[in-house]
């Protein structure tokens, strides 16, 4: 629809004394915000699509582990003990940054680098103020 509004001047009404307004937009239907929704998490934000999408980073992310095991454990002493539980998390921190910003920050390489160390802080400082995790955050029926 298209609906002229013309102002009443004086003067011989010129082109910018009219204004047009006209209604139209995207035509999405009564329930298209239902399916732009739905959309976005078959599509976008499917476990099938985040999987096939980061499954090379995830790859290589555990192959740099399984090689930095391997370089460890053939240093000059004979037997060697590895906290399993910070590897992991350093493994795992890499994965979601890969996945947020494409890259790593817990890297041996990258010791001597201030963003790694930065940002290892970060993530000391955001596990010590958010405390221990409480059972009943999971499980409510247990409050």
């Amino acid at each position: 629809m298209l609906h002229e509004k013309r102002c009443c001047l004086c003067k011989p009404v010129s082109t910018s004394a009219i204004t047009t307004r006209i209604f139209c937009g995207p035509r999405t239907g009564t329930t298209g915000a239902t399916y732009i929704r739905r959309i976005a998490s078959i599509e976008v934000l499917s476990t099938h699509r985040i999987q096939t999408t980061f499954a090379a980073s995830r790859r290589n992310e555990v192959h740099l582990l399984v090689k930095r095991l391997l370089r460890e454990g053939t240093s000059e002493d004979e037997y060697r003990v590895n906290e399993m539980k910070t590897i992991f998390f350093e493994m795992m921190l890499n994965i979601m940054m890969r996945m947020i910003a494409g890259k790593r920050y817990y890297d041996d390489a990258d010791d001597d680098d201030g963003s790694a160390g930065e940002f290892k802080e970060i993530v000391d400082e955001t596990f010590r103020v958010s405390g221990a995790t409480n059972i009943g955050d999971f499980l409510p029926m247990l409050r």
